[in-house]
């Protein structure tokens, strides 16, 4: 059995920035913080931590982690530690390449194509760390005999968790995923 996680970078990271406004205050609600725009603009993930959350300490069965941008190409400062914690990084996410903004980066269909090309049906897990704009593509791979498990802050997902696949809230891992220097002790 082997892993392959799909990590949507930019989405994972402005949610957290939300839930984080929440929990220090500055916000009543995620919905709050999204329709006002408050976010908690320091908050910023530990990659290997994050990495290791989703494949363990050690990653004997990782088939393919790759960490993708949807929105705009992925910063430097963000490219080596995601390389050095294991993490593929698809070309059209590089900031020096010249692609547009929309249709680069991480889509439900360059998901399917690559989870068909590289894990194999009910012996391998998908795990999908997105919003829900990839339930569908979660549903097509599960119908197909693969497992799939979809992981992402709670609040994004209401309404979404009922469709038969395995969903990991990662709420509860906030501030565990922080740098251990960001973290005020």
């Amino acid at each position: 059995m082997a892993e392959l996680v799909y990590i949507d970078y930019p989405d994972l990271l402005l949610h957290a920035r939300r839930l984080g406004a929440v929990q220090l205050g500055r916000a009543k609600s995620t919905r709050q913080a999204s329709s006002r725009r408050i976010q908690d603009p320091n908050y910023r993930f530990d990659l290997k931590t994050l990495y290791g959350h989703f494949v363990g300490i050690d990653y004997p069965h990782l088939s393919r982690g790759t960490l993708f941008s949807s929105s705009a190409p992925l910063q430097h400062r963000v490219i080596k530690p995601a390389q050095e914690a294991g993490f593929r990084i698809p070309t059209q996410c590089l900031p020096h390449t010249r692609t547009p903004r929309h249709g680069a980066g991480f889509t439900p269909a360059l998901l399917l194509q690559d989870a068909h090309e590289c894990a194999r049906k009910s012996q391998d897990i998908v795990t999908i760390v997105a919003t829900p704009q990839f339930l569908s593509a979660a549903c097509t791979l599960n119908k197909e005999g693969f497992y799939v498990s979809c992981c992402f802050w709670g609040h994004a997902w209401r309404g979404h968790k009922r469709r038969g696949i395995e969903f990991d809230e990662l709420d509860p891992f906030l501030w565990l995923l922080r740098p251990f220097a960001d973290m005020n002790l």
